[in-house]
């Protein structure tokens, strides 16, 4: 099975484009659900932020009906919805119609009230978790890293358990799916990414890695 790293699509402005797109996100420790914080009503219908996958409900039901394996969903938290509708803007133009206060690309959002109709009216925001199989055996810039063959199952969505760079890969199959569906918030470049035999050594020392960085 060949493996790709997903994407977010592509965005003008820098930083600024970036954090339109994907917003802001992270993790409640005590139920282990993702916190959203974006705008809206111009959002994508999936999105990643680093190695976070996150559906809006219609395409949740689309990959819940697509055979697609190694994905359950959780409800996302939406801490902060906010009012800014960049996608009436011109895409195009050099510079975005707004900048955030301070120039600071978080602003977008940390700058402006939360808005619960609005909140309300975009329904639930889902995380994608992926199947935790397979393990990246890594090289040194600028080789990529690859997955350990031994490792892998048949899952088409996966975030190996010793993740380093923020990764999320899907199956070709998967890859498929979504052109297929016409669905181009996030992409694929055309290169898998190299699938290798690892020895039993480097499979023992990443265990040991993993075991460690979580009792860390």
């Amino acid at each position: 099975m060949k493996y790709f790293i997903l994407h977010n699509k592509e965005m003008p402005w820098g930083d600024y484009g970036n954090i339109l797109f994907h917003g802001l996100s992270s993790r409640d420790d005590a139920t282990g659900q993702r916190i959203i914080e974006r705008t809206a009503p111009s959002m994508p219908r999936i999105w990643l932020d680093n190695s976070w996958l996150f559906v809006v409900d219609d395409m949740k039901k689309m990959l819940e009906q697509s055979g697609l394996k190694g994905l359950s969903f959780q409800l996302a938290i939406k801490k902060r919805i906010v009012l800014l509708d960049w996608m009436k803007w011109d895409l195009s133009a050099p510079d975005p119609q707004v900048y955030p206060s301070q120039c600071e690309p978080e602003n977008y959002i940390l700058g402006r009230k939360h808005n619960q109709k609005l909140s309300d009216e975009i329904g639930e925001i889902w995380s994608v978790i992926p199947s935790d199989q397979g393990l990246e055996l890594e090289f040194k810039h600028p080789k990529p890293s690859a997955l350990i063959a031994q490792s892998l199952g048949d899952a088409d969505f996966l975030v190996p358990a010793n993740n380093q760079f923020d990764k999320f890969y899907v199956s070709e199959k998967a890859k498929d799916w979504f052109s297929q569906n016409g669905i181009d918030d996030v992409y694929v470049k055309s290169k898998p990414v190299p699938i290798k035999e690892a020895t039993t050594e480097e499979i023992k020392a990443i265990h040991a890695e993993i075991i460690e960085g979580q009792q860390g």
